[in-house]
């Protein structure tokens, strides 16, 4: 990925006071097309009003490529298996401080908690989603 992007995402997450800032998804793994959005994570500390959510997603996506689309996810609003697919398989490009490495270790920690029992039926799900995909590509 861009090096400019993710300096740009991290001075973005500096500015908002965020905790913490993640990118995942396929541009954090490198097999990114051409028209790939960009998944990133974000820890407010603050559940976010709908306005400053709206702020948030334009102040990060202003980092972006002209064209490009960002996937939001505020982890201020907890979804378990959401913050695990984050946390667990992204980047970790910012924290604020010892406060926002803790926070982002102990999302971590509560996402692999909450999800584990679930994990099996995830793994399930994916490898029939590739098939499926594979199957309608010929």
């Amino acid at each position: 990925m861009d090096g400019k992007v993710e300096e740009c995402l991290r001075r973005a997450a500096e500015r908002l006071g965020a905790l913490y800032l993640v990118l995942y998804g396929s541009r954090a793994r490198g097999y990114a097309g051409p028209h790939s959005d960009y998944d990133v994570a974000v820890k407010l500390g603050r559940r976010p009003s709908l306005r400053e959510m709206g702020l948030v997603h334009v102040e990060l996506e202003r980092c972006l490529p002209p064209g490009s689309r960002l996937d939001l996810l505020v982890i201020d609003y907890w979804n378990p298996i959401a913050a695990w697919e984050a946390l667990a398989r992204g980047r970790l490009l910012y924290h604020r401080g010892r406060r926002g490495l803790s926070e982002y270790h102990r999302d971590l920690a509560r996402a692999i908690d909450e999800v584990a029992d679930l994990e099996p039926l995830i793994n399930l799900f994916r490898g029939e989603r590739r098939r499926a995909h594979a199957r309608a590509r010929g």
